[in-house]
């Protein structure tokens, strides 16, 4: 986590950058662990919460959410090309992916990991 702050009318960047925070989620409302845990971390590096001005911020539970199965049924448009990427298991993969979409999700073991979904789901 980094952001921006003002203090005293003078600008100055909190970086935060290798420093690994982590909290648990809230999955009722998502911002309740974010706030919760900027909030501590402002009061750590003795900044208020309303002087940022800045945040980026990440998280896994969309991924986690796909991953388990878990949520309601959502759909996935993959444009011409890319069909591949229902098999990567990952956002990044060396390979090109082709219209016949036989990429690995660890090209040196090769294996291809499970679609996400059944066949039947995918149109």
């Amino acid at each position: 986590m980094g952001g921006t702050a003002k203090c005293h009318g003078r600008k100055y960047t909190l970086k935060l950058i290798g420093v690994i925070e982590k909290t648990l989620s809230t999955p009722h409302d998502l911002s309740e662990a974010v706030i919760g845990r900027l909030r501590r971390l402002g009061l750590k590096a003795g900044i208020p919460l309303s002087e940022v001005d800045h945040l980026v911020h990440g998280t896994s539970v969309p991924t986690y959410t796909a991953l388990t199965h878990r949520g309601v049924e959502v759909g996935m448009i993959i444009t011409e090309g890319f069909r591949g990427i229902l098999y990567i298991a990952r956002h990044k993969n060396p390979q090109r992916l082709t219209a016949t979409g036989l990429a690995l999700a660890n090209p040196t073991a090769g294996q291809a990991p499970a679609p996400s979904r059944p066949p039947p789901t995918r149109r």
